[in-house]
């Protein structure tokens, strides 16, 4: 078998093995959220200072990058 063959052998043994287990799983928020049309306006209520400082960080260099001087106006 080459090693393509295996790992395609082994993607479908673990989809087989995850859809076959039973264990109750935790229901996600955002997922429930998005299932029925409720608009979240502020969400920052639901993360944490970790998790918000990342978001500022990330919108920091995306500003960067955008309005840097290599941008053609």
């Amino acid at each position: 078998m080459n090693r393509l063959h295996r790992l395609l052998v082994a993607a479908v043994a673990l989809t087989a093995a995850c859809a076959a287990t039973t264990e109750p799983v935790e229901a996600d928020q955002w997922q429930a959220a998005a299932a029925d049309d409720t608009v979240v306006v502020d969400p920052t209520a639901h993360l944490t200072d970790g998790q918000i400082g990342f978001l500022r960080e990330v919108a920091a260099r995306t500003w960067r990058l955008l309005s840097g001087p290599g941008v053609d106006r």
